[in-house]
């Protein structure tokens, strides 16, 4: 079973953020330098598209972590046995991913030094036992620059886990992405556990993902809540 031992999450999710600034500029004589060009223009309202999307996954994953932290350390999973018989539930959350790592990483580990964050939309059908949806807006933690591409999530419910030794929820993301750094195939082992009598999934991903180098191992870890 996966240990999420995660007390220092929501500190080392914050630890990501930055800022910074900038002002106008004047020409030797003083005079206000010339206007940007449409092309500078456009470059600039990307750049703050970027920044956007890292900032709201990052204060969103913050608000996330910190809010099932306790559980998580407690390892204070749903019984897959008392998961509702029927039904379809949407999660929505925030996954951090780091790629190329030698050795297996704690969760609070892969959150300090995460190479990605991504957003998380899962579909569950309580019906069925099937986990759907996407792991998508992907965006490079250091220099918040979007990336473009998706993991599918396809996974399923075990309603009889023993949860000293299994997970409740098994599957895989499988996609593509295409920007910094990792660049073309992805494909990830799902494992995950219900929280909050339902209410909140977390979990963890581990596989791997063609880069520049090469193909390289990448980690991760997801918590979504309805």
């Amino acid at each position: 079973m996966m240990m999420m031992t995660r007390w220092m999450i929501c500190a080392a999710f914050a630890g990501l953020a930055a800022c910074g600034g900038g002002g106008g500029a004047m020409d030797a004589t003083g005079a206000k330098a010339a206007g940007p060009s449409d092309a500078d223009t456009a470059t600039t309202a990307e750049t703050t598209a970027s920044v956007k999307s890292y900032t709201l996954l990052q204060s969103e994953g913050d608000k996330l972590f910190g809010t099932y932290r306790d559980a998580l350390n407690a390892d204070a999973f749903t019984d897959p046995t008392d998961l509702p018989m029927i039904g379809i539930a949407s999660f929505d959350g925030v996954a951090a991913y780091v790629v190329g790592a030698g050795a297996s990483l704690s969760e609070e580990k892969l959150i300090a030094d995460a190479d990605y964050l991504s957003r998380v939309d899962l579909n569950v059908d309580f019906g069925t036992d099937r986990v759907s949806g996407t792991f998508d807006d992907f965006v490079e933690a250091r220099t918040k620059t979007a990336i473009a591409g998706a993991l599918k999530v396809d996974a399923a419910i075990n309603r009889a886990a023993n949860l000293e030794s299994e997970v409740t929820v098994t599957g895989t993301a499988i996609g593509r992405v295409s920007g910094s750094g990792l660049k073309g195939d992805v494909t990830l082992d799902l494992d995950g556990d219900f929280l909050a009598n339902a209410s909140a999934l977390a979990g963890r991903l581990e596989g791997t993902g063609q880069t520049d180098g090469g193909l390289k191992g990448v980690q991760g870890a997801f918590v979504s809540n309805k």
